[in-house]
């Protein structure tokens, strides 16, 4: 569900954060509608091998919304999910032409 869009400048590189709660059970579940966030700044940042990196739901990912969180007032307390490949693989395609 990551997408992608453009401004008149440059291609921007959206994650799609999902933020979830623990059950009784210790089951993780979706506790609001999931949002974008713009990564680009981070992501053109990163190593080549950090980029390579990225994939949904991994520690990589996770930190990219975990520093988008830091600047922007603060983390979830709970579990979430960071989609990412989605929006790379056309962050790729609309930067290479």
């Amino acid at each position: 569900m990551s997408t992608l869009t453009t401004d008149d400048k440059a291609p921007k590189l959206l994650a799609t954060v999902q933020l979830q709660y623990w059950d009784a059970r210790d089951y993780a579940h979706d506790a609001a509608p999931a949002f974008t966030i713009d990564v680009t700044e981070m992501f053109l940042s990163m190593t080549l091998e950090e980029q390579a990196a990225l994939r949904d739901n991994t520690e990589e990912a996770d930190r990219l919304y975990l520093r988008h969180a830091e600047a922007h007032g603060g983390a979830h307390e709970g579990p979430f999910y960071v989609h990412i490949e989605s929006a790379l693989a056309d962050y790729h395609l609309e930067t290479a032409g």
